[in-house]
């Protein structure tokens, strides 16, 4: 990817992320990512097209190391022990970007293939949940649930993060928070 285009999609990523997706403008973007406005809208016709990129960029790569893990052939929960460590990881290598993700993911001015891989990511978690609920493993349950149960609770780490980084002078939560959230997830899903 040619890097003024990679800079865009990073200043947009944390435009959007610190100011949301409605608020942020296109010179905010371009000021933040050092191109003139001409530059950007070279790289993309407009904010939309700017959101879109980056949260299929960033949805790719999360759908990569999901369905790597998931598509392994081992345990349950060593699955699961895998999923939590690459979210936190993730958390604490890239807190903008997991931020925007929750800002966005949502978003309605998401582009089909947006929305597509938003669906893809849903259906690997699905099919980790179901694989361990025939596994005996976890209990039978709406994958909204699941979804609130683990994905929900690591965007609520994430957001003690993101306003420890970015708002107050609270300190992040540490190594045991995490471990004490993996828990408690765990918990929740298990049967």
């Amino acid at each position: 990817m040619n890097s003024k285009k990679e800079q865009l999609l990073s200043a947009a990523i944390k435009t959007f992320a610190c100011t949301g997706y409605a608020a942020s403008t296109v010179p905010e973007i371009a000021k933040l990512a050092h191109v003139s406005i001409g530059t950007l809208y070279h790289y993309f016709d407009s904010k939309q097209d700017l959101l879109n990129e980056a949260l299929q960029l960033i949805l790719k790569h999360v759908n990569d190391n999901l369905a790597s893990i998931i598509h392994s052939d081992r345990e349950t929960e060593v699955l699961f022990n895998d999923l939590l460590g690459f979210g936190f990881q993730f958390i604490q290598e890239d807190i903008t970007t997991i931020h925007f993700l929750y800002e966005n993911i949502y978003n309605d001015k998401l582009y089909q293939p947006s929305i597509t891989l938003r669906e893809q990511t849903v259906d690997l978690l699905n099919e980790f949940f179901k694989n361990g609920e025939k596994q005996n493993v976890f209990k039978t349950s709406d994958i909204h649930a699941q979804l609130a149960i683990s994905v929900g609770s690591l965007f609520m780490m994430c957001n003690f993060y993101w306003i420890s980084q970015n708002f107050s002078s609270d300190n992040a939560p540490n190594q045991q928070s995490l471990e004490d959230l993996k828990t408690q997830i765990w918990h929740g899903l298990t049967i």
